[in-house]
């Protein structure tokens, strides 16, 4: 099962603070344990559980916070709508055209493609190997990326 919630968060907020309580509430909602002493750092540089799953990632854009919670790796990536040059659509997203909202949602694809695989900047992978599900509004990008399920749930947390 693969959840993402996302959150609007007031102006001046730590977003890794609010990911954090996110986590935890998504940790608790599923009957795992909220300790998130035991997150470790893998050798590509991504955080992750010491036992392995659940697994999880997080993004966050302007003032909006993303964290996905998975039994299988899964990475997440939200950014606000915005311009997209062509130089990056050329080196990054394999010359994507289109106005912001595509370009936008091209590079949340790619990023949520390189933190699934904890690879960072993902150069050698095929997107056709991973499962995205996407999320679009007038304001923001949303793709959850995993190797074998598409994102089974979206919570919006409003409070």
């Amino acid at each position: 099962m693969t959840d993402v919630c996302i959150k609007r968060i007031a102006p001046g907020d730590d977003p890794h603070v609010e990911v954090r309580r996110i986590l935890r509430k998504m940790l608790r909602m599923r009957g795992y344990d909220d300790d998130l002493s035991k997150i470790i750092i893998s050798e590509k540089g991504k955080p992750r559980f010491a036992g392995g799953s659940p697994f999880f990632n997080f993004s966050d854009s302007g003032d909006h916070v993303a964290c996905a919670l998975s039994d299988v790796e899964v990475g997440v990536d939200i950014e606000q709508i915005r311009d997209i040059s062509d130089k990056l659509c050329d080196r990054f997203l394999g010359g994507v055209r289109g106005g912001a909202k595509e370009r936008t949602a091209a590079w949340t694809r790619y990023e949520s493609l390189g933190k699934c695989e904890g690879c960072g900047i993902p150069h050698q992978l095929d997107p056709s190997d991973f499962v995205l599900t996407e999320y679009l509004t007038g304001e923001y990008s949303l793709c959850v990326c995993t190797k074998s399920e598409q994102c089974d749930r979206l919570i919006v947390i409003t409070d």
